[in-house]
């Protein structure tokens, strides 16, 4: 049984509410928080900082997804946790996808490899790439369509895909030269799915409501329906909270 001090020095850490996260001493313990105690240790979304820094594995997932991608084929890496719940597990080669999507079995595969070569135990986000990021349509330097400076977006799949599941409290997402991240927050709205709210229908639904609506935009306005928190950043740099503000 894990030791109750432990997990209460974890959640006064966070309790400080710093500008910044650094790695180790508060988004490292954050994500063993979610992964230990599932949605009750989400944070509200005015308590997640301006800026988190990321560890060296972390870019290198990152990193190696952005350089594999290149061949036009989306990659997947899960993040998951061991069952003494002291260190988080990314896996150092991505599984390949197709181009605009990874299949479900193959993520199903490699996650139930990984619980049985390395004991993971427990899922709780994941990371994948896009192919063709926003770097090949527009140039960086023409002014941001949007008020927050979102660069690159996530698919409708990814979004229903993490506010849909219980369990997965986070996605990474690498485009283009570009991290980003969307967290769900205490406030965060779960949706209905199967037959009474599909994938199919959601994108129906935003595609229906914003009309010919930047993707971007939609992005946001998603957000902010669901209370998710949005972060942003360059390849081996900190991620700069976008959303809210």
């Amino acid at each position: 049984m894990e030791n109750n001090n432990f997990d209460q020095s974890r959640e006064q850490k966070i309790i400080k509410t710093p500008e910044k996260w650094g790695f180790k001493d508060e988004f490292k313990e954050y994500l063993l928080l979610l992964a230990s105690k599932g949605p009750i240790a989400l944070e509200a979304s005015k308590k997640y900082p301006e800026s988190i820094e990321l560890s060296q594995n972390f870019h290198e997932t990152l990193n190696k997804m952005r350089v594999d991608t290149k061949d036009g084929f989306e990659r997947w890496a899960f993040m998951g946790i061991k069952e003494d719940k002291r260190s988080i597990l990314l896996p150092t080669i991505p599984i390949k996808g197709a181009k605009d999507h990874v299949p479900s079995k193959t993520m199903v595969k490699m996650i139930n490899w990984a619980k049985t070569k390395f004991g993971i135990i427990n899922i709780f986000g994941d990371i994948h790439s896009h192919p063709s990021g926003r770097l090949h349509l527009i140039d960086h330097k023409i002014p941001f369509r949007n008020k927050h400076k979102l660069i690159e977006g996530f698919s409708f799949g990814d979004l229903y895909g993490l506010i849909a599941q219980r369990d997965r409290y986070l996605m990474m997402v690498v485009s283009g030269d570009f991290n980003i991240l969307a967290c769900k927050a205490k406030e965060s709205q779960e949706l209905k799915v199967g037959s009474i709210f599909t994938q199919n229908e959601f994108e129906i639904l935003w595609k229906k409501k914003m009309g010919f609506s930047d993707y971007l935009e939609i992005n946001l306005a998603i957000a902010e329906k669901h209370k998710l928190v949005i972060y942003q950043g360059r390849k081996n740099k900190r991620l700069t909270k976008i959303f809210p503000k």
